[in-house]
């Protein structure tokens, strides 16, 4: 099997994420799957088959997912800035609120992601 250059899997990650936000669910899942099975340990790749999940409202799925990539020790920003979306999605704003003050501002991507979040539950 030949293996993917860094930047070619980021760019089939940016893909899958477009792709997710575009109403392709149904194709960006099966590409975060296809990556998955090729990069099992890739928390980004869990994570956009986290958003896959919870763009449709299956949140116990996504979140589980998620889970576990802020379980291995990482606390990857990128994983609670979308638990955090997904939280708020569901207006539980005390949860969005506990979650989004962990995020740093040294992560740019996820903090904004976060304060999103706060929006969304604040109306």
């Amino acid at each position: 099997m030949e293996v993917l250059s860094k930047d070619k899997v980021r760019l089939l990650l940016t893909i899958g994420f477009a792709a997710c936000a575009g109403g392709k669910v149904a194709h960006a899942r099966k590409l975060f799957e296809n990556l998955r099975i090729a990069y099992p340990e890739a928390d980004p790749v869990q994570v956009g088959l986290a958003f896959s999940h919870i763009v449709v409202d299956d949140f116990e799925t996504g979140e589980r997912l998620l889970q576990e990539v802020i379980s291995r020790g990482d606390e990857d920003q990128d994983a609670l800035s979308l638990l955090a979306f997904s939280k708020a999605l569901q207006k539980k704003e005390d949860e969005v609120r506990e979650i989004a003050a962990s995020i740093s501002e040294e992560h740019p991507s996820a903090y904004k992601l976060a304060q999103e979040a706060l929006q969304l539950v604040n109306g």
